[in-house]
């Protein structure tokens, strides 16, 4: 009996350094909002949900682009960390019907060209290269 603890201290004692390696995988800060941390497995968790041609720009094969691209995502989440920030500090809410309305008036004011346009101009949502 004594031998299969001891067998199983010895496995568990290997092993666990590797199951820390697993909990702490993306648990990097990569900026703070105050106190609250960005860590990358929220740049890419937002990376994966970017649409395909965006996504791709993060993973271009030249660099400048490729972390141009990241930063730009990462500077999106700040941004949005920091407006969350401050409208609980003012006490701004939004209901449910304000959020469809936005949503419903994006979509009707989409042209063919995948452009919207925005208070009398056209603005494009991608660029092409």
């Amino acid at each position: 009996m004594k031998r299969i603890i001891r067998w199983f201290c010895l496995v568990t004692l290997l092993l666990s350094p590797a199951c820390g390696l697993l909990v702490e995988e993306g648990r990097e800060v990569v900026a703070e909002v105050g106190s609250d941390r960005v860590r990358l497995k929220d740049l890419l968790s937002r990376i994966r949900e970017l649409p395909f041609e965006q996504r791709a720009r993060t993973n271009d094969a030249n660099e400048l682009a490729r972390i141009q691209a990241r930063q730009f995502v990462l500077r999106t989440i700040v941004n949005e960390r920091l407006l969350l920030k401050e409208s609980k500090a003012r006490g701004i809410t939004v209901s449910e019907e304000e959020i469809d309305a936005v949503f419903h008036n994006e979509h009707a004011m989409q042209d063919p060209t995948g452009g919207v346009h925005v208070e009398g101009r056209h603005e494009g949502r991608f660029q092409r290269s």
